[in-house]
């Protein structure tokens, strides 16, 4: 993403926000590639006012950034000349560990991206953080599509498609719909297991009438309640008892 950075109709500068979930070792080169696109692109039109070009990389990954942040450093172990070190153009990719900044840090904020960033830290500090910022986001379903992304969590998104979607306006209505789901989840869950349970038990009454009636053996009956569960003839007789059924 990038944005001009405009101060009283003067353009200052161009700014680039490169989004990251993993660490990428080459991210110097890559910053490298989208300033020097940018300056190009300033040459082809023939901007008279060349303005700087800065990029930020918000890095959401749980663990610290440990891979190279500068072309140099990425060359550090390649053997090059050290003749060559003062003609070796240099690039930086500015890092913003934003699971990593402090409460103080998130505080100056404002806007989304202190929601956002309150969030990450949040997670990264316990996997089971219930998000319960109570700031209203100004684009919620925008902050929902990027912690999807970022999470790889689809609940986030698919809270956009949900009846009264416009009722969200906090993190905390966003922690309502999702105990919610999982509430619904689990019922659904639960009704399922129920009926398993249902057609189980109704199919051993069934052999323990049949085997209880002589029409079926206790051998037969054995094989066909193998699926329900049931080891050996033993088995099926204690069961078949505990229901109301003596088997002979």
């Amino acid at each position: 993403m990038a944005k001009i950075w405009k101060k009283n109709g003067i353009r200052i500068a161009l700014c680039g926000l490169e989004n990251q979930t993993k660490i990428d070792k080459y991210m110097p080169l890559r910053v490298m590639g989208y300033e020097g696109a940018s300056y190009r692109d300033m040459l082809k039109n023939g901007d008279i006012d060349v303005f700087p070009v800065v990029t930020l990389v918000l890095y959401f990954g749980d663990e610290h950034w440990q891979s190279p942040k500068s072309i140099k450093e990425l060359l550090a172990d390649k053997p090059y000349p050290i003749e060559m070190t003062p003609y070796l153009n240099d690039a930086r990719a500015n890092i913003c560990e934003v699971a990593f900044l402090s409460e103080k840090e998130i505080n100056r904020f404002h806007g989304d991206f202190r929601i956002v960033a309150n969030f990450f830290a949040g997670k990264r500090k316990d996997p089971d953080y219930t998000p319960g910022d109570e700031q209203v986001i100004e684009h919620v379903e925008d902050v929902l599509w990027l912690l999807t992304e970022v999470t790889g969590d689809d609940r986030y998104h698919d809270i956009c498609y949900e009846k009264n979607f416009q009722e969200v306006h906090t993190m905390c209505d966003v922690a309502q719909r999702l105990e919610d789901r999982g509430r619904a989840s689990g019922l659904q869950e639960g009704i399922r297991e129920g009926k398993k349970e249902g057609i189980k038990e109704g199919g051993l009454i069934m052999l323990y009438r049949l085997a209880s009636d002589c029409i079926l053996t206790v051998d037969q009956a054995v094989t066909a309640a193998q699926p329900y569960g049931i080891k050996d003839a033993e088995d099926f007789r204690n069961r078949a008892l505990v229901a109301g059924f003596h088997l002979k």
